[in-house]
């Protein structure tokens, strides 16, 4: 599958991000050029998430990661996980 983009509401920010699909049923998350984290639907159908921080950077080499972004963090707010993983559900009718 071709990497696609979703629209998502951070409170009153509007967050434009760049989903790339992965071999594994994971998607890659990128927000303005940055790789931000990658998210996967886990227990329960429930989606889940690993920040930029905590992914092996040698592993996903072809991904830019920039730390100064100010947005390595938006992983970590589950409200924020569930919604990304609900667009990337309604765009892939997964």
């Amino acid at each position: 599958m071709d990497p696609f983009n979703i629209v998502i509401k951070n409170g009153t920010e509007q967050l434009d991000l760049n989903i790339h699909p992965q071999e594994a049923g994971s998607y890659k998350i990128v927000y303005h050029g940055a790789l931000v984290g990658e998210i996967f639907i886990g227990q329960g159908e429930s989606w889940e998430a690993i920040s930029a921080n905590d992914l092996d950077a040698v592993t996903y080499s072809g991904y830019e990661y920039d730390e100064t972004s100010g947005h390595a963090d938006m992983l970590l707010k589950q409200e924020l996980v569930q919604s990304i993983g609900g667009e990337i559900k309604k765009t892939t009718n997964r």
